[in-house]
């Protein structure tokens, strides 16, 4: 499972064991909807996605069908995207293009996600420590500490050990880096009715902000 929140525009894009897909999108506080599904071509380093659009209607249609308008059907299907060890490298689409001339260079930067309402944002530092902020309506919380890295792997290194605000996108305290995210993985084992346990992986994307996005 991909789990990609953009203020607006939330989707998560769940892979089967076949190689077909789910496209689920939730716009503002309405649950989470399946908008199309296809299948995806996973190779070593690359994955596509090849979505079914046989039931989608222009895109200037009624209000009521917005939540089948996601930035991923119309920018995502049928293109092919890096991918790395499971996780597949979607674009920053949190910012729009003219953003790009302001993005940090290197780490160093901020790194948001949230869907309008409420927000975490990790702020990596030149000397090696980081801020993560968790801001809502009704609060604002900050937690400090270290960090490392080796081989794109971010591991951190909170002041408070027994437990982490990184444990709402990660479990091992570790983060992916790519060019435009920092992305998080956690594992999740259910159980079926016939007693089948199906383990799942999601990943959290956390995309770079602009140098002035807060100015």
């Amino acid at each position: 499972m991909y789990d990609y929140l953009k203020p607006g525009d939330s989707w998560k894009v769940k892979i089967n064991s076949k190689n077909t897909f789910e496209l689920y999108t939730n716009i503002l506080f309405g649950k989470d909807v399946v908008t199309t599904t296809g299948r995806c071509n996973i190779g070593d380093s690359t994955i596509q996605f090849n979505c079914d659009t046989s039931g989608f209607r222009r895109k200037n249609n009624r209000l009521k069908t917005f939540r089948e308008l996601s930035y991923f059907m119309f920018n995502f299907c049928g293109k092919t995207f890096a991918k790395r060890n499971s996780f597949f490298l979607p674009p920053n689409i949190n910012y729009a293009s003219e953003d790009s001339i302001r993005m940090p260079k290197g780490i160093y930067a901020r790194y948001y996600r949230g869907d309008g309402f409420g927000s975490n944002v990790i702020e990596l530092k030149q000397d090696g420590t980081y801020i993560f902020h968790d801001n809502s309506c009704m609060s604002h919380i900050e937690e400090k500490g270290k960090w490392s890295l080796k081989n794109d792997v971010l591991t951190f290194r909170p002041k408070h050990k027994k437990w982490s605000m990184l444990e709402w996108v990660t479990d091992n305290r570790k983060l992916y880096l790519s060019e435009g995210h920092l992305v998080g993985k956690k594992v999740t084992k259910t159980v079926t009715q016939i007693k089948k346990p199906v383990v799942t992986e999601t990943f959290y994307f956390l995309s770079k902000e602009p140098d002035d996005v807060n100015d």
